[in-house]
This record gives C-alpha cells, sequence and structure tokens, in this order.
C-alpha cells in the first residue's frame, strides 16, 4: 500500500444511509476522528451505540481479516476490559463492500 493513500470521504447522512442498508439499522450518527480510514459513531433510538468503520478502498484484505480475528478474540475471553464486537451484515458477513460514487 501507498504510503499516503486517500482516506474515504462520506458523510454522517451516508454513513446512516450504509447503517440501514446494510446492518438493518435505523440510526444518527457522527463522525470520529481516523487516520486512513472513516469512522462514525452511529447511535438508535434507545441510545445503543456502534461503530462503522470505512476502510480505504486501498487496505489489504490480510489486514481487514487481521483486525476482525483479533476483535472476535478479544471478545471471547473475559476481563475487566471491553472490546468492540463484530456485528454481521444483513448477509452474514462481517466484511461488507460498499460501492459509492461509481467506485
Amino acid at each position: 500500500m501507498p504510503a499516503i493513500a486517500p482516506r474515504p470521504c462520506f458523510n454522517t447522512d451516508q454513513a446512516a444511509d450504509f447503517a440501514r442498508r446494510y446492518f438493518g439499522l435505523k440510526v444518527t450518527s457522527r463522525e470520529l476522528t481516523s487516520e486512513r480510514d472513516q469512522n462514525f459513531l452511529l447511535c438508535d433510538a434507545d441510545d445503543n451505540r456502534h461503530v462503522l468503520k470505512l476502510f480505504n478502498t486501498l487496505e489489504q484484505g490480510s489486514v481487514l481479516d487481521f483486525q476482525g480475528v483479533i476483535l472476535q478474540r478479544l471478545s471471547k475471553h473475559p476481563c475487566q476490559y471491553t472490546f468492540p464486537q463484530l456485528v454481521e451484515s444483513n448477509d452474514g458477513s462481517t466484511l461488507t463492500e460498499i460501492e459509492a460514487g461509481g467506485k
């Protein structure tokens, strides 16, 4: 991957729409700070919270898989810390490719 790759560039309305279309969630969204990816805090009417992570298109699949495996392993071992848990999309996958703007 190049040293500097363009970050995804979506707005909060698009993030909320992605959450609805791909995860069946009706939420509001707020952009979070991130380096190479774009992250959004999603909140529903019951104040359940999720993070939508939109990966850079140049990110290697092995990196994404590795991150998912680590999160799954951490969530299976009880300890004093709370770790994010992966949420499956409507089709049952933990990674979903989103085409937007013809890309």
